[in-house]
C-alpha cells in the first residue's frame, strides 16, 4: 500500500471488518505504531451490530488525551492488505472527547496498532513510503 499522509500529518489506511454475517471497510484509520491494539470508534461500525455484550472485556485505552474506555469484542475476521485473521479481538469505543462522533468521509475512525501489524508481519517503509507484508 502506497502510505497515504492526512491533513494532519499522520498516516491513513482501512481495515476490513466482518462481523454478525456483514462485513464494512472502515476507512480513515490512523496507522499507529505506538498503540498496542487497534481501536475502531463504533459510530464507524453501527451498521454491523457491534455493542457490549456480557462477554467482551472492558479495557481502557491510555495515551496523551488521556484514559478513556471502550470493550474489547471478537469480530469474525480482519482483513488489511492481503492479510486476514479469523476471531479477532479489536477494541470499539467513543471517539475521544472533541472529535466528530458521527461518521464522514473525513472523520478519523480509529487507530490501527500493532496487534495487526506485527499478526501480519508488516513493513513500513519510510523511505518508499509503503506499507507491505514480509515475504516468508
Amino acid at each position: 500500500m502506497q502510505i497515504e499522509i492526512g491533513a494532519d500529518g499522520v498516516i491513513l489506511c482501512s481495515l476490513k471488518l466482518h462481523h454478525n454475517g456483514k462485513e464494512k471497510e472502515v476507512y480513515n484509520l490512523v496507522l499507529d505504531t505506538g498503540a498496542a491494539e487497534t481501536i475502531i470508534y463504533r459510530h464507524a461500525v453501527r451498521e454491523l451490530g457491534i455493542y457490549l455484550e456480557e462477554n467482551d472485556e472492558f479495557v481502557f485505552m491510555r495515551g496523551i488525551g488521556g484514559r478513556e474506555p471502550a470493550f474489547r469484542k471478537s469480530v469474525q475476521a480482519v482483513e488489511f492488505l492481503g492479510f486476514s485473521a479469523s476471531d479477532f479481538l479489536i477494541d470499539f469505543g467513543d471517539a475521544m472527547e472533541g472529535e466528530d462522533e458521527e461518521f464522514d468521509e473525513e472523520t478519523v475512525n480509529g487507530l490501527l496498532g500493532l496487534d495487526v501489524l506485527k499478526a501480519g508481519g508488516f513493513i513500513i517503509d519510510l523511505k518508499a513510503m509503503e506499507v507491505y507484508q514480509k515475504e516468508s
